[in-house]
């Protein structure tokens, strides 16, 4: 069925079905947090893990318009370019896990789930990032009610979900580098038992990389979305939401420049390259829905589903090196559909709570990493011009293609419960939780030239005997895998007064094993890399004190975990050199964080964080041939210390004008390396600082309009990020960071209280 008509049959069903609404908002009311990091509402301050969660007023305060902007805002976060995709598909690191092959013959360390539906394939995330409820970022093992690929943690984002007011905004930037940003929203309730929200933007900018052959801005952005949300509760004791989203990007390039390495012409200025790559480009279009319907027995027993379905479509076009020469341009066209459900049995005692619950998910797509130029092994002379007009690596006489796809099956069963010890110690409880996964990968590989295959078969079924090429019109191998692993989650808290709590907890997780997508032989693609394991053990206290009559939060992690069977992608120096997915042996993470706040005023506030993460690997042998011991290496995107602080202070005008701030925030992250494959001349990714300063004047003379300012990054530091970096090729690809960017907002509220 082709996507046009699976969305008019879903927008069918939406108008035609019950929904349910959405997980509770992460919102601040006298200091108090809502997150559901344990699958159920509850103060921030109570939940026995690390969790950061930002509300939507600080979401529009600091104006995060994507989820890249979760940089700065979050212990131990690192969101970066995925491997030659740009921001259109980020990549999230917590803790110093990460995931740089994004094929999908292999899963991620962090899970993103939107209205709690996971989102394994990352692209197009940015889309979604909309009128939003609130975004939760849990660090460590999530095994237990989140599952498998959470060994680094999860992101949680919701939503906003309708409301029983009629209320609606619009909002309009404007920015430097001709950015504007429209955005808006209206809640209509529909009657006693129903609500509608329907919210939408439009983000465009120039870019702010200019190509010195073309004269155009590479970066250019031009993208849209939509959202629909029906709130149906007909009774007190069952509700459903149904939430529906579409969106599109015709966004430019990244503007990616090979910054050492391959000895190709880079010579030019900050924010500058010398594509001449006309087409650059990265084409982007979404569709989801997620359904969510809970129904409550009696008050001590709940039913609740989940359920999600996602597909999605990329072209991007993308000159890697930055030159003038046709030296590697990669091209990635990916289709993917899912679908997943979860039911959930809840449980709401004196004694404590259980939730029992069974989830299913089913992925199938097609995946194409296609390269050009004598970088990638295919020369094509007769398109190596200054200017370079195709619009498709497929019609060139001489490229390579990685070309893998098939179907991921994952189902799960878990339990987990919290319970009372009052009996023992007053204020003491425990936790009990025990998931098992299983997954199965059905998956094909058609890696090929222009010319041919590319890689060998073993033609007669005999190890003893070479392996033959295929030929173009046997390039295809079907590979097959299932993997099983159960987790855990153990731990005490105690909570010593209402402000103080001691949490002490060991969890175990597991990430999917899969296939490497470029092996040259038959023999290296059937081996199947290991799930990658982690036991951590993590000690925390969360606090809220009064000092003075100052308020004061201080919540502190310290955190220990122990790593078998790491998912690295490395370089095997065959010849040609490849690149495989490789399990790195043992490795151990430790750190400490810690997240603050203070307000010695109702005028004044101060927050930040600050973070530290020591990893090692303790036992890493390379691939063969060689199987070079690389345990001296650094773990890729997991830089040493982050941290940030910042103040807000609240202007004292008549209240009848409205209500007035202002603020400022630093950000420090230290460097770290680019890439899993390391290399310490070329692979460092310099550390950097940065300034912002905000203004908001809310409610202008009393009336329904908000005005706001901000400066980002406003001494212009310069400092790049990872882009494409491969030892293959010795490309050492770095995009240049956004320079200082300054805007005004101004938003118009109705109706409402």
């Amino acid at each position: 069925m082709k996507i046009g008509a699976k969305r008019a049959l879903l927008w069918a069903t939406t108008v035609l079905s019950l929904a349910a609404p959405a997980i509770a908002e992460a919102q601040t009311t006298e200091g108090e947090i809502v997150v559901t990091a344990r699958r159920r509402e509850e103060n921030i301050q109570d939940v026995p893990l690390a969790v950061s969660a930002l509300g939507a007023e600080q979401i529009e305060r600091e104006g995060i318009t994507n989820i890249m902007d979760l940089n700065g805002s979050v212990p131990n976060l690192v969101v970066s370019n995925g491997l030659g995709s740009g921001r259109s598909t980020p990549v999230f690191t917590i803790r110093g896990l990460s995931q740089q092959d994004l094929t999908m013959l292999s899963d991620p360390s962090v899970s993103l789930y939107v209205n709690e539906v996971p989102v394994p394939r990352p692209i197009g995330a940015n889309l979604g990032f909309f009128d939003t409820a609130n975004v939760q970022v849990l660090r460590g093992p999530q095994g237990t009610l989140f599952g498998r690929n959470t060994v680094g943690g999860a992101i949680l984002v919701t939503p906003a979900a309708p409301t029983s007011d009629f209320e609606g905004a619009i909002s309009q930037s404007a920015a430097n580098f001709g950015t504007y940003e429209t955005q808006g929203f209206i809640n209509v309730p529909l009657d006693g038992s129903a609500s509608i929200r329907v919210a939408g933007m439009w983000n465009q900018s120039d870019g702010y990389i200019t190509d010195l052959v073309t004269g155009n801005e590479i970066n250019s952005v031009d993208e849209r979305a939509f959202r629909v949300g029906f709130d149906f509760h007909p009774t007190d004791s069952f509700n459903s939401l149904f939430t529906v989203m579409s969106a599109t990007s015709d966004n430019g390039g990244t503007g990616g420049y090979n910054r050492t390495g391959a000895g190709t012409p880079f010579a030019h200025g900050r924010h500058e390259t010398r594509s001449g790559l006309v087409n650059a480009r990265s084409e982007i279009d979404v569709f989801s829905f997620e359904n969510i319907s809970t129904l409550e027995l009696n008050e001590h027993v709940t039913f609740k589903n989940i359920a999600g379905y996602r597909e999605l479509q990329n072209n991007t076009l993308e000159d890697t090196d930055g030159s003038d020469v046709l030296y590697l341009t990669i091209q990635r066209v990916t289709e993917q559909n899912q679908v997943s459900n979860e039911l959930q049995l809840q449980l709401d005692y004196d004694w404590g709570n259980v939730i029992f619950g069974g989830f299913y998910f089913r992925e199938k797509g097609d995946d194409q990493g296609l390269s050009a130029g004598s970088g990638a092994g295919a020369a094509n002379p007769a398109a190596d011009g200054v200017l370079e007009t195709f619009e498709d690596l497929r019609d060139l006489p001489a490229f390579s293609d990685t070309w893998v796809g098939g179907s991921n099956t994952s189902w799960a069963i878990f339990a987990e419960g919290n319970f009372e010890l009052d009996a023992i110690l007053a204020g003491l409880s425990a936790t009990v939780g025990a998931r098992f996964n299983h997954d199965e990968r059905d998956a094909y590989v058609r890696n090929r030239t222009a010319a041919t295959c590319r890689f060998t078969v073993d033609h007669d079924n005999n190890t003893a005997t070479p392996e033959i090429n295929p030929g173009l019109a046997g390039c295809q191998l079907n590979l097959e895998a299932s993997f099983e692993e159960p987790t855990y989650n153990l731990g005490v808290q105690y909570q010593a007064t209402d402000d103080l709590m001691f949490y002490l907890a060991t969890r175990h997780g597991y990430r999917s094993g899969g296939f490497g997508a470029r092996g040259g032989t038959e023999a290296t693609l059937r081996d199947a890399f290991e799930p990658e394991l982690v036991t951590d053990y993590e000690f925390g206290m969360k606090s809220d004190w009064d000092i003075g009559g100052v308020f004061v939060r201080t919540n502190v992690a310290i955190f220990h975990a122990e790593y078998t069977d790491i998912q690295r992608l490395l370089t095997a120096l065959t010849v040609p050199p490849t690149t495989v997915t490789w399990n790195a042996g043992r490795a151990e993470i430790q750190g400490i964080e810690l997240e603050f706040l203070v307000r010695p005023t109702d005028w004044l506030e101060f927050s930040g964080f600050y973070a530290y993460t020591d990893s090692d690997f303790l036992e890493f042998i390379g691939p063969p041939p060689g199987n070079v011991d690389l345990s001296g290496n650094p773990f890729s995107r997991a830089p040493r210390n982050i941290s940030s602080a910042s103040a807000i202070v609240t202007l004292p005008i008549d209240p009848s004008l409205g209500e007035a701030n202002v603020g400022v925030s630093f950000f420090h992250q230290d460097r770290y390396s680019g890439s899993d494959s390391f290399n310490p001349a070329i692979h460092w990714m310099e550390a950097h600082d940065l300034v912002d300063f905000t203004a908001e004047w809310n409610g202008v003379f009393g009336s329904s309009v908000d005005l706001s300012a901000w400066v980002r990054n406003a001494f212009d530091n310069e400092y790049v990020n990872p882009y494409f970096q491969n030892s293959v090729t010795t490309v050492n690809a770095v995009v240049d960071a956004e320079p200082r960017t300054y805007g005004v907002r101004l938003r118009y509220n109705f109706g409402g209280e």
